[in-house]
């Protein structure tokens, strides 16, 4: 049986990869739909910022807790990244993705709305 500090680090990962699953589906949704023209006639629905943007920050939080709560300071970096990889795999995942979309709704709200075109 899996020890419950292990069951909660996999209930994290699974909250934080549907809490990011908006912002996942309107990124890749608008990139296929608008920027390759694969889905011409296809229209994605409108998503509020709040939501995209909280659900990426969710992602991203309830996961730095698992990667590095095991951090210890006679601990070498190497032997720290292959503990995470090998022990955190899916947590550390999420951790990517809601970071990676997080930022990336961040760059392109900078981009969209304050630079002069």
């Amino acid at each position: 049986m899996r020890s419950f500090d292990h069951q909660i680090c996999h209930l994290l990962a699974l909250v934080g990869a549907i809490a990011a699953l908006p912002a996942v589906y309107f990124v890749i949704g608008n990139i296929l739909t608008f920027e390759l023209g694969l889905f011409p006639g296809i229209q994605i629905r409108a998503i509020s910022p709040a939501t995209l943007l909280g659900g990426c920050l969710i992602a991203a939080l309830l996961n730095v807790w698992p990667v590095f709560r095991s951090v210890r300071a006679d601990q070498g970096l190497r032997s720290w990244l292959a503990e995470v990889v090998q022990a955190r795999k899916s947590n550390l995942v999420v951790l990517g993705i809601g970071t990676f979309f997080l930022l990336f709704l961040l760059a392109y709200a900078v981009v969209e709305n304050l630079v002069q075109h």
